[in-house]
């Protein structure tokens, strides 16, 4: 997300600069030139400052954060260097398993998607048709290959899409042999249809579950999130409690609650 920032950041000044540039050649720049570069500026630098994490240094958090459990020891002053407020775990063949099943029932929801959409193009194609057909016009049975044709190409390309966003990332996580536990301040903002999630040291797009609506309640939580699809996993509040935990995870061993 930060480089997409950087990106339309560095092209709407760089656009803003070529407009410059033909104005004072003596060009008839329209107002509306100028506004379309200081959009991409404006958006590029709420895409980096989105794209950080919500911690300005990192910090140690007031449960443990190296290892599943904690110690009273957690909330000890420390000298030296404060910890990362996120650390690996295991992946557990648990955990795997949790990850496939979830995996499977979203090609099925995928497969589901991409027939819909086609054999709704082809309904639509030969609904035309026949209407078309029954009033004896020339042009009869000339929609049924274009819908076809359309149906087709937005079935591969919405699935494409979804298996870049969902299958890919997941097969990553499953390669892993780690997953990640990030203790800190977290923050959901709600921008242009997305869910942006920022924790203490990284922000990312979270798959959606219900887990995001636990994390808008908070302002303080440990995150247990997959490294590629960052898939929520489990969230705990600030005294250990847990609001939320992905169908199948089971933390080995757990974490305990604080009071």
């Amino acid at each position: 997300m930060r480089i997409l920032g950087w990106i339309f950041f560095v092209l709407g000044i760089i656009l803003g600069f070529l407009l410059l540039i033909a104005r004072l050649g003596g060009g008839h720049i329209s107002v509306r030139a100028y506004f379309g570069a200081g959009i991409l500026i404006f958006l590029g630098w709420r895409l980096k400052i989105l794209g950080k994490g919500t911690a300005r240094s990192p910090a140690a958090s007031p449960i443990a954060t190296s290892g599943p459990t904690s110690s009273p020891s957690a909330t000890a002053p420390q000298s030296g260097p404060s910890p990362s407020p996120t650390i690996e775990l295991p992946l557990t063949p648990t955990l795997a398993d949790a990850i496939r099943s979830n995996a499977l029932k979203w090609r099925r929801f995928v497969a589901i998607l991409m027939v819909g959409m086609v054999v709704l193009s082809l309904g639509m194609g030969i609904a035309f048709d026949y209407s078309v057909s029954s009033s004896h016009s020339p042009s009869a049975m000339h929609m049924l290959p274009f819908m076809a044709i359309l149906g087709l190409c937005l079935a591969v390309g919405v699935g494409g899409t979804m298996i870049l966003k969902g299958e890919l990332p997941w097969r990553r996580d499953l390669r892993e042999p780690t997953y990640l536990r990030t203790s800190g301040p977290v923050q959901v903002v709600f921008q242009r249809g997305a869910y942006t999630l920022r924790l203490a040291d990284r922000a990312f797009a979270p798959t959606r579950s219900p887990a995001t609506a636990c994390l808008a309640k908070l302002n303080w939580a440990i995150v247990d999130h997959c490294r590629h699809s960052h898939t929520i996993l489990g969230v705990w509040d600030r005294t250990g409690a847990n609001v939320f935990l992905f169908p199948g995870y089971q933390p080995d061993p757990p974490l305990p609650p604080r009071l």
